[in-house]
């Protein structure tokens, strides 16, 4: 149909950005390491640990909530960012939840933004993989099973939660969002 092709038309001319959440662990350094191996594909990496082989690497914090973090790399996914990863090819990007950024092309890192910035663009991403999850095991007779669920909980719910949102926010009208999960 028309509208297939015309979708199918701007995808091939929309830049191909990729935001791998969870993306230092197995499965996200997998999903990075193909799309880094298809060119044309900028490969962005969030999670609580750096990824090296990203084009950026955005590193959670781990005393703010999931909520802060979420609302934080939703703020940083900026054009400042991305024009920080196309002139100087990698960045490592830990950032404090609740800050603003402008991304310093000269040192490849995010400092913070003034008031002025506001050239955010404002659906960067042709494609978010959630590829955080994990499983604990237990047994429903130890009391032990509570914290096992709040973990799986933590992995798996809230991070499809947090992408599912940065979906809604970021995703290119023909964008696509990947939830994986181990529940």
């Amino acid at each position: 149909s028309v509208a297939r092709m015309s979708a199918a038309r701007r995808l091939l001319h929309t830049p191909k950005r990729v935001l791998v959440y969870g993306g230092a662990g197995a499965l996200g350094r997998a999903v990075i390491e193909a799309f880094r191996s298809v060119n044309g594909w900028v490969c962005i990496s969030a999670d609580f640990k750096e990824n090296t082989k990203a084009h950026a690497s955005m590193k959670l914090d781990t005393e703010s909530s999931w909520k802060e973090n979420c609302l934080t790399l939703r703020r940083h996914l900026g054009t400042p960012l991305l024009q920080t990863i196309a002139a100087e090819g990698n960045s490592s990007t830990p950032f404090k939840s609740g800050s603003k950024s402008k991304a310093n092309s000269q040192q490849g890192t995010i400092t913070p933004a003034t008031k002025d910035d506001d050239a955010i663009e404002e659906r960067p991403l042709s494609l978010i993989v959630n590829a955080a999850g994990g499983w604990a095991g237990g047994n429903a007779t130890e009391d032990s099973v509570f914290e096992a669920c709040d973990q799986m909980w933590a992995m798996n719910v809230q991070s499809a939660v947090a992408t599912s949102y940065l979906a809604a926010n970021l995703l290119h009208e023909d964008g696509l969002l990947v939830l994986t999960g181990s529940v």
